[in-house]
């Protein structure tokens, strides 16, 4: 990601998620710090698709105002999107889900009951 400007829009860790969702092909989720985002916070949405990532860096880039690359990591395309939100789930970082969309569902269901989500 570039550096965010001032009109940088940033965006709920479960809006991104499920617009990941909507762009199809999402296999799994995380929630880190990040010493380039606005925030201090990034989700890592991780899709199965090279064309899925795409769609939705584009349209991450646009919604945000910042720069979104997407890169292979360990055999899924990762996408990096600056966030907002609550204290992470147990106070740790790293949050991650993947499996599905149950399983992304529930973890963030789950990251929302301990006050992660906005």
């Amino acid at each position: 990601m570039g550096s965010v400007s001032s009109s940088a829009v940033l965006v709920s860790v479960s809006s991104a998620v499920w617009s990941a969702f909507r762009s199809g092909g999402l296999s799994a989720f995380s929630v880190r710090p990040s010493g380039r985002s606005s925030s201090g916070i990034v989700a890592v949405l991780s899709f199965s698709s090279p064309a899925a990532a795409g769609r939705f860096a584009a349209r991450a880039a646009r919604r945000a105002g910042v720069s979104v690359a997407v890169r292979l990591v360990g055999g899924l395309w990762a996408v990096s999107v600056p966030v907002f939100c609550g204290r992470p789930p147990g106070g740790r970082w790293g949050v991650r889900c993947g499996g599905g969309v149950r399983r992304v569902a529930a973890a963030l269901r789950l990251w929302a009951a301990f006050g992660g989500a906005n």
